[in-house]
């Protein structure tokens, strides 16, 4: 008889507890849906710790068992969002190659975080595709099953479900893809620290201080933030475009601060306070947005960074 190996034990029980967090969801509570958002964390410590064979089998046993428990749609959903893109982004964050001076170069997480924008802008593209022939484009294909939705839960407030609708609807497409990017980057992150803590992670963690983007999500945002103020559809677009385009730099900007922080002695402390303002207010995003697309330019780190030995 033969034995099956323990990395694919591991694997195979690595998508289990995927699968079991993703359908969480189906529990209708706010503690689930935190649940369902990290999903994603046990494909990312199996692959970050064995390598991307284990990933897979990991991200396939966990399509099995959601695909068994609900429907192919489902199923599909959880493949491209969750276990899919977990596997794919395993593989380039195991990539290395050597370098000149005997060392190890890996892939750069700033391709990385710039490549999940890409793939929202598409989903974005895709999406307007698949809702041309509705009224009011994209748009007014989301407009519409919101008010039915919303109708179905409040059927005596038209008027303001009508109000929500449309506010909701015109940045939806962004926000979905915004919270997905989040979503990828902290179960990484996640997974990459608890690995390293107990010394079972595959690659060094990357630095934030010394991330650094590609030049074309730059050129895209300010064409983006142009074509904005076009009206209509091309507009709509345009301005879900420019929020998706705009994420990598919220990392470039934090990477910035961190680098502010490291000068100080109570350095924790300040950025225990930068996260805590990021998340009680939200808006300050856009100004450590801001300081990442200053940064492209200017090059604010080499001004602020830490002095070589301290």
């Amino acid at each position: 008889m033969r034995v099956v190996p323990t990395r694919v034990l591991i694997a195979i029980a690595g998508g289990a507890l995927s699968a079991i967090l993703y359908l969480a969801v189906a529990l209708s509570s706010p503690g689930a849906l935190i649940l369902a958002y990290l999903a994603q964390l046990p494909l990312f410590l199996v692959g970050l710790s064995l390598g991307v064979a284990p990933a897979a089998i990991a991200s396939a046993s966990g399509t099995v068992i959601v695909l068994a428990a609900t429907s192919l749609g489902t199923a599909g959903l959880y493949v491209l969002l969750t276990a899919g893109s977990a596997t794919l982004i395993v593989r380039q964050l195991l990539l290395n190659r050597p370098t000149d001076k005997g060392g190890i170069e890996w892939y750069p997480p700033g391709l990385l975080i710039s490549g999940l924008a890409a793939a929202g802008l598409a989903c974005l593209g895709l999406a307007a595709l698949y809702a041309m022939g509705a009224e009011g484009g994209l748009e007014g294909f989301i407009r519409e099953r919101l008010t039915s939705m919303f109708n179905a839960l409040a059927p005596d407030q038209e008027t303001r479900i009508g109000a929500a609708a449309d506010t909701i609807a015109h940045f939806l497409p962004a926000a979905m893809v915004a919270s997905w990017n989040m979503m990828v980057v902290v179960n990484a992150v996640l997974a990459q620290g608890l690995l390293t803590r107990f010394g079972r992670a595959l690659r060094p963690s990357p630095s934030l201080t010394a991330l650094w983007l590609p030049r074309w999500p730059t050129y895209a945002l300010i064409a983006a933030a142009a074509i904005a103020f076009v009206p209509g559809e091309i507009g709509m677009l345009a301005q879900n475009a420019a929020i998706i385009l705009a994420i990598p730099f919220v990392f470039l900007g934090l990477g910035v601060l961190h680098a502010i922080a490291g000068r100080a002695t109570a350095r924790l402390l300040l950025l225990f306070l930068l996260y805590m303002v990021l998340v009680l207010f939200g808006w300050p995003v856009l100004i450590v947005a801001a300081i990442g697309f200053i940064e492209q330019w200017v090059g604010l780190r080499g001004r602020f960074a830490r002095p070589a030995g301290n």
